[in-house]
């Protein structure tokens, strides 16, 4: 059967953990542009830092992508990709110089596609 994503570059999968100051940062940029998935962002980070306190074990300032899997979804993980190259879009059309918000974004846009890339994998090993 033929695969139907295939990635143009070859990525590695991300490390196990996804950032919790990433999930803050979409949330602050996905505030004006989309306030239902920065609000779910927000939750998301109020229950990690309940998490954290109660699991010492756990890495500080961090979220397995299996769990930010399994709290976002993968549609939801699609959707806050699209916002986010929205707002890189109308940023790049403005004649403004962002030019370091401009690589933040896109650091942060990274983060995303490559939990996405890995959810790809998970799902097309399984």
């Amino acid at each position: 059967m033929p695969q139907l994503y295939h990635s143009i570059v070859d990525v590695p999968p991300p490390s196990p953990h996804f950032r919790s100051q990433t999930l803050h940062l979409t949330q602050v940029l996905l505030r004006e542009h989309q306030p239902h998935l920065s609000a779910h962002l927000g939750d998301l980070l109020n229950s990690l830092k309940a998490v954290n306190a109660s699991e010492p074990n756990s890495p500080q300032g961090s979220i397995a992508a299996a769990s930010l899997l399994n709290s976002l979804g993968a549609v939801t993980i699609g959707k806050i990709i699209s916002a986010l190259t929205d707002i890189g879009n109308v940023w790049l059309a403005a004649p403004n110089d962002k030019s370091e918000s401009l690589h933040g974004l896109h650091n942060i846009l990274q983060q995303w596609i490559e939990l996405g890339e890995w959810l790809v994998l998970q799902t097309s090993d399984g």
